[in-house]
């Protein structure tokens, strides 16, 4: 298996492979709670001030407003993840006068 820690990995426990395994750990857990942080932000800036009952729970307009500023925190975040690994490429060294006036 490609991906350590695959329900079908079945390959020898090197140290490599627990360095993987241990790596792949620590990102996940601060996926979680970077996630966690912008659930929690969400919730600070748009505040449960408007006390009116829906008779469907997931028309709330306020729980609408949180997801999609999570939505967007989300989509901003993979953005700069790409922009971070585009700035390390191989084709911006070769080419960094057309990055620089494109950007």
């Amino acid at each position: 298996a490609d991906i350590a820690g695959s329900y079908t990995d079945i390959e020898v426990l090197t140290e490599t492979r627990q360095e993987m395994y241990r790596a792949g750990r620590f990102g996940y857990a601060l996926m979680l709670i970077g996630l966690y942080f912008v659930a929690q932000g969400a919730a600070m800036l748009i505040p449960d001030t408007q006390r009116v009952e829906f008779s469907n729970i997931a028309w709330s307009p306020i729980k609408w407003k949180r997801f999609w500023l999570i939505m967007i925190a989300i989509v901003l975040a993979l953005c700069f993840v790409y922009v971070q690994q585009l700035t390390f490429s191989v084709d911006r060294s070769a080419n960094i006068a057309f990055f620089v006036v494109a950007l």
